[in-house]
């Protein structure tokens, strides 16, 4: 039922919504409202599980996106908590809805794609992206503070699908005083092969 729901959802192209005189109250009138920002596609999802008969709750946080610093963001961005077989679980829907802006053969300017990883996230991956305002929405044994939410590695989805885990340094700036390090990655598919490039920041004499 929740996938059915998130899945739908996430992977719906808002704007290829027909916009002219939507019934008021349907479920085509509240969609229109995703795009114009009165509402977004995690509160219609937590709307569509209470409908079903699911315990959901928005959780307000800092999210980070690729690439990008936690330091200094705000705690506005949302995503959902859902109750499935007495355990919380966490979804953020607005980030499983991804536009990819390329040239098309149609001169289309983007193409929507679906990310699974915020489905049912395992909370200690979530916490690489999704930093909520209270502490027991990490859904975490340990919960990291704000500090050291800035100073995690940023991993986002394609690490995490592709089955790899951070098994040791978890900070985003590894420092070595002899110039050697081993950072450990766990596998969870041995047949899977990658390359990898690391940086190395010289400091000003």
């Amino acid at each position: 039922k929740v996938r059915m729901l998130f899945v739908w959802l996430a992977t719906y192209d808002l704007d290829k919504i027909d916009s002219i005189n939507p019934p008021e109250g349907s479920v085509r009138e509240q969609l229109l409202k995703i795009p114009s920002q009165e509402y977004s596609r995690t509160q219609f999802f937590i709307e569509m599980c209470r409908l079903a008969k699911l315990e959901a709750k928005e959780i307000r946080g800092v999210f980070r996106g690729q690439y990008v610093s936690a330091e200094g963001l705000d705690a506005t961005d949302c995503w959902a908590a859902v109750m499935i077989d007495q355990t919380w679980r966490l979804f953020d829907p607005d980030s499983a809805s991804v536009k990819n802006v390329q040239v098309t053969p149609k001169n289309e300017p983007y193409t929507q794609r679906y990310d699974d990883h915020y489905f049912l996230t395992d909370p200690e991956a979530f916490i690489y992206t999704n930093f909520p305002l209270g502490e027991e929405w990490q859904l975490l044994a340990r919960p990291v503070t704000r500090q050291e939410f800035n100073q995690l590695a940023c991993l986002h989805s394609g690490f995490f699908m592709a089955g790899f885990t951070l098994e040791s340094h978890r900070k985003n700036t590894v420092e070595s005083p002899n110039g050697e390090v081993d950072i450990v990655v766990g596998i969870m598919n041995k047949n899977i092969h990658q390359t990898h490039a690391l940086w190395m920041k010289k400091k000003q004499a």
